[in-house]
């Protein structure tokens, strides 16, 4: 599989609904034609559309399929790097990491329904930083 393609703007394109070439700022080329009496006043006018999607467009989401389908759904590197025998033990954790913000919202979210009861859908759970506060409680 060619390395050249960029993963992350063609999943880009994909989630925007776009070909790739558009996403990349091409847009698909559009001719009109005019048909003209003998005296030269236009009687009709024929637009023709280049498609959305060319042959390059298809080759790489194709290939963005197969390359997506070779990830590990757990830790999403390539599948045939991570089960080679060879690499059993050559990876090691990285240390954990807290997001106070997500955890704000965890404690919000375990409060939710009783407030939920109380309030309806007036309830609006949000979380913010505190300015000047940098330290631990």
């Amino acid at each position: 599989m060619p390395d050249e393609y960029d993963w992350r703007a063609l999943r880009v394109a994909r989630a925007w609904g776009v070909s790739p070439r558009r996403f990349l700022g091409v847009e698909p080329v559009r001719t009109v034609t005019y048909t003209r009496d003998d005296a030269g006043r236009i009687v009709s006018a024929r637009i023709t559309v280049e498609p959305e999607w060319d042959e390059d467009d298809r080759t790489v989401a194709f290939a963005l399929e197969d390359y997506e389908a070779r990830l590990c759904g757990g830790c999403g590197d390539d599948l045939d790097e991570t089960t080679k025998t060879e690499n059993e033990g050559a990876y090691e954790p990285l240390p954990a990491i807290l997001c106070f913000r997500c955890k704000e919202k965890q404690l919000l979210e375990s409060q939710k329904a009783s407030l939920r009861k109380k309030y309806g859908d007036a309830l609006k759970l949000n979380v913010r930083k505190i300015l000047g506060r940098h330290t631990a409680k």
